[in-house]
């Protein structure tokens, strides 16, 4: 069977050809269209897979989208969001101020400089009424909770505009390639799980997906063995580790879908202690689940960022993540008594988090699926709807984009009026050129796949510099 999968239009489209449990080609529209994480759909890419593998348009028998219809999703969302609005509806976080104020005497005196920082102690700045508005609707408990839960029936509105634009976006680029009949719908998190356990080339695994939001869901937890999946657990939307982590991303000045791994390195240089309590008075745990409550109001996060440290607020958060992360995972490897897990979805892209849970008592393995993200979501949907059975070999590279051949690049130069040779020995040239402090363009072999920077498509510098990103 051939699938063409297609990840959520959203953020960093990608487009994947699949044929029976074989990936073939994978690839994110940024890549083409030269926009970072791209919004809408992969023409260019899909266009690539299809230029790649030889595949016509009646070759492909299913396209497989990890969304609902916009209807679907709305109703799954509907129903968490009913669920979450009985749990809240008693919470308040009283005694938060006071707390707080324990908090910053705990703030360590510190001298050293950390990079990036003015002062190594440096807290967010903001005008007066920002400093007000911030500290009313995400320190006060009542007008927090009344915040909290105008924006929890926002978000449902919210979401089913989102996803009826984006239906509209797929469906047009569906007639494009006269590919709208072959249009299969899945749930969410399924693709999490789908590309973590069946790329793994492991029979029995604990399968645990954590991201922001999907069909109703934050993550789930299911059992695959001998290359079938059964969904155990679920993590009902809001409570979710990715809108976490996305609050205090944006809340300390940077951009949530693209820069959490550069907080996660500044989580290092924090005391994770000054103010951990205080976001686990607001978590509530059972066995093998856990609740965030009012995890929606941005202005939390942002009153922290003003009163603390910035790395002592990134501290706690990463630490909380972690502690969340780690006891929901050992819960279910007791539960399961597997000790082979397997990774996917947004939050599995830190690595920190990830270290933690190998760390766990039981655990014996660990496989992260490379492209963690939504951009993996249309692989993981091939790799299900195309699988033979059985167990799989393990995913051993992602190199799996497109490839030129060295007549093709001597082309490309030479219409260029680019000037070049073709040394020896490459790689040593390369190295020397690294070492001497040049910047390098590697262009090479079949294009990566995912977040992670693999050497083919790269800039490559070292790493003495710590002014260059």
């Amino acid at each position: 069977m051939k699938v063409l999968g297609i990840s959520p239009l959203d953020k960093d489209a990608n487009a994947s050809a699949v044929e029976d449990g074989k990936i073939l080609f994978a690839a994110g529209e940024e890549r083409f269209s030269r926009e970072k994480q791209h919004a809408g759909f992969p023409y260019k890419a899909i266009a690539a897979a299809l230029a790649t593998t030889g595949w016509k348009v009646e070759d492909i028998d299913v396209v497989a989208y990890a969304f609902l219809t916009p209807e679907q999703e709305q109703q799954s969302l509907l129903k968490s969001m009913a669920k979450e609005s009985d749990a809240a509806g008693t919470y308040r976080d009283r005694g938060l101020q006071q707390r707080l104020s324990e908090a910053e005497r705990r703030v360590p005196k510190r001298t050293q400089a950390i990079p990036g920082l003015s002062v190594p102690n440096q807290r967010m700045d903001k005008p007066l009424t920002h400093r007000m508005f911030y500290r009313l609707f995400g320190g006060d408990p009542q007008l927090s909770h009344l915040y909290s839960m105008y924006v929890d029936r926002q978000r449902s509105g919210e979401q089913l505009a989102e996803h009826q634009h984006w239906h509209k976006e797929l469906e047009r680029g569906l007639q494009h390639f006269a590919l709208t009949d072959k249009l299969k719908r899945y749930e969410h998190h399924l693709s999490h799980a789908a590309n973590s356990y069946l790329a793994s080339g492991l029979d029995r695994a604990l399968i645990v997906t954590i991201d922001g939001y999907g069909t109703g869901l934050a993550g789930s937890v299911s059992v695959g063995e001998g290359g079938k999946i059964r969904r155990v657990h679920n993590i009902p939307f809001p409570h979710s580790l990715g809108s976490f982590y996305e609050s205090v991303t944006a809340s300390l000045g940077f951009k949530p879908d693209r820069h959490a791994g550069k907080i996660v390195g500044l989580a290092a240089y924090g005391d994770p202690s000054v103010l951990a309590d205080i976001l686990l008075h607001r978590c509530e745990e059972t066995d093998g689940d856990f609740r965030i409550y009012e995890n929606l109001n941005v202005y939390f996060s942002r009153h922290l960022a003003l009163r603390f440290p910035m790395i002592d607020v990134e501290a706690a958060y990463q630490y909380v993540l972690e502690q969340l992360a780690c006891r929901l995972v050992a819960y279910w490897v007791k539960q399961t008594g597997i000790g082979n897990v397997v990774l996917s979805g947004g939050v599995t892209a830190n690595v920190k988090m990830n270290q933690r849970i190998f760390e766990i008592d039981g655990v014996t393995g660990l496989f992260v699926y490379p492209n963690m993200g939504d951009g993996g979501c249309g692989t993981g949907l091939g790799l299900y709807a195309s699988w033979p059975g059985g167990v799989g070999i393990p995913l051993d590279n992602v190199y799996l984009g497109p490839s030129y051949s060295k007549a093709d690049v001597q082309a490309a130069l030479d219409q260029a009026g680019l000037q070049y040779t073709r040394p020896g020995n490459l790689a040593a040239e390369v190295a020397r050129r690294i070492h001497a402090g040049e910047v390098i363009a590697r262009f090479d072999g079949r294009m990566e796949y995912g977040p992670r920077a693999l050497g083919n498509r790269s800039i490559l510098y070292h790493g003495r510099d710590p002014e260059v990103n």
